[in-house]
């Protein structure tokens, strides 16, 4: 079996729609160079029609040390939350699509051109540090012992320290105006790393009223069943 074939087919172990996104912005990057005009997100052009910058906006970036750093973080943490279901994957970055195009059009018309996956990938790290947060949170059949509880509440310590961190870091940045730890050819929109956050935040959020309604309805479906028998 080839190594692509095996992408687009699919392993346990293999995250395939992340590393199918990486090879996509590796491929634009090699093939188009840095931040190509037809690619890149352009309001005016986009509002003249032309849509598919909304989406090959954020795969492109504005030089090697942008498109590092954004594949980078997208394989580690798409590969992390790939794992937890492929659907779940795909919804959470469709949402943070949605999310980061919204804040661009509506929240700064000022901005005329971005490009970069960064306000994505905060949906994603968002969105997989709630999931670990709830998990820690959910009754377990092991026991309680000693070792697990500490275990446990490491665990929630270190997820809290790194959400308040990210946190942190996008409102000193938004607040200076300029990113921390990068200094790439167009200069990072903080406020679209908030809005991914934002983004993760609400996917988690519907999602779980969601599974608290259809839980509820299961409940009730049996309860009738029980009544009927």
């Amino acid at each position: 079996m080839s190594y692509v074939s095996l992408i687009l087919r699919g392993s346990e172990m293999l995250p395939r729609l992340t590393l199918l996104m990486a090879l996509v912005a590796i491929g634009l990057f090699l093939s188009f160079g840095a931040a190509p005009e037809l690619l890149t997100y352009d309001r005016e052009a986009i509002i003249h029609g032309e849509w598919w910058r909304l989406v090959s906006g954020h795969f492109v970036h504005s030089d090697g040390e942008h498109a590092f750093w954004d594949i980078f973080a997208l394989l580690l943490i798409g590969a992390l939350l790939e794992q937890r279901g492929l659907t779940k994957f795909m919804t959470a970055t469709v949402t943070g699509l949605f999310a980061v195009n919204i804040w661009l059009i509506w929240g700064i018309p000022e901005l005329t051109y971005y490009c970069g996956l960064s306000g994505i990938l905060n949906t994603l790290l968002a969105v997989f540090l709630i999931e670990l947060w709830f998990d820690l949170k959910k009754p377990k059949r092991q026991g309680n012992n000693s070792s697990n509880s500490k275990k446990m509440d490491f665990t929630a310590l270190a997820i809290l320290i790194t959400g308040v961190s990210i946190l942190g870091k996008i409102l000193v940045e938004i607040n200076l105006g300029q990113a921390l730890f990068t200094d790439t050819a167009w200069p990072g929109v903080p406020s679209v790393h908030l809005a991914g956050v934002v983004g993760g935040v609400l996917y988690t959020t519907l999602r779980d009223i969601e599974l608290i309604k259809k839980t509820r309805t299961d409940k009730l479906n049996f309860s009738e069943l029980r009544m009927l028998e």
